[in-house]
């Protein structure tokens, strides 16, 4: 769903693309036409854009005021997608690969992508925030990255604290709050600025996380599971930046050193020695 919460869009398991009206979700969602079957889709932050990629890296485009005609190709990657994002109201795209590590694309400028990689683990999850300045990517390993878009060198920020898979990452509209979910279904809130975990570890989903939404604002959390079901967690105002023990705790939590020093003690526990 587009963050000023106008459009929500989908693609079915026959790679179709629906999308909905979502100011008025009692009227059906429309069947766009495609070039090619989509495996999956993201929408800019005002709503005016829509893309998808198919199955052989090949980004296409819709225009959410002209949505009866098909779409247009955008970008093709060198290798296969495995997730797209869209910020700066749809003049930055990234894209997870297979094998080419996240790609960021600025549409406004053109010209060759730009390549980021975290130093180990492939990164499987992408999102941008609304403003295009910040990506973060969820990694194999259990990884959160964070980089800053306006910096020229491209190593990126580590969040540590998954043991497992990251298998979605969101940002809120206002850039504030990061939220991941891994492959056991422990979800984890971060401060953007503080670059660390706000707020406790969450769980509660009965299998395997699908994936993860932030509402605007960063106050609501919504993980799927593989089983269709939904949880939801809210809190009253965004989760406040971590102390600075907790900051560079969150960074060694999961480790061997943690491990070996601090057992299975969370970053909360252990700033309270």
């Amino acid at each position: 769903m587009s963050a000023n919460g106008r459009l929500l869009a989908g693609a079915d398991v026959k790679g179709t693309v629906w999308a909905w009206d979502a100011t008025s979700l009692s009227t059906p969602g429309r069947a766009l036409r495609g070039g090619a079957p989509i495996a999956g889709v993201a929408v800019s932050a005002d709503g005016r854009t829509l893309v998808g990629h198919d199955a052989h890296g090949v980004v296409w485009a819709w225009d959410a005021h002209r949505l009866d005609r098909p779409a247009a190709e955008l970008v093709r990657a060198p290798d296969k997608i495995r997730d797209l994002a869209l910020g700066g109201d749809g003049k930055v795209l990234a894209a997870a690969t297979y094998s080419s590590g996240v790609l960021v694309w600025d549409l406004d400028r053109g010209g060759p992508p730009r390549s980021f990689t975290g130093l180990k683990g492939a990164i499987r999850r992408v999102a941008l925030s609304a403003d295009g300045l910040t990506l973060v990517g969820g990694g194999s390993g259990g990884e959160v990255w964070t980089w800053d878009l306006r910096a020229s060198d491209q190593l990126g920020h580590l969040l540590a604290g998954h043991r497992s898979e990251v298998y979605g990452v969101a940002l809120s509209a206002d850039g504030s709050t990061i939220a991941s979910i891994d492959s056991e279904g422990y979800a984890r809130v971060w401060s953007a600025a503080a670059q660390g975990q706000a707020g406790p570890q969450l769980g509660g989903l009965a299998t395997e996380a699908s994936d993860i939404a932030l509402d605007g604002r960063g106050r609501t959390l919504l993980a799927l599971d593989s089983s269709g079901n939904v949880q939801v967690w809210q809190w009253a105002a965004p989760p406040a930046p971590a102390p600075a023990c907790e900051r560079l705790a969150a960074r060694l939590h999961g480790t061997p050193e943690w491990g070996r020093h601090l057992g299975g003690l969370s970053v909360r526990e252990a700033c309270r020695l």
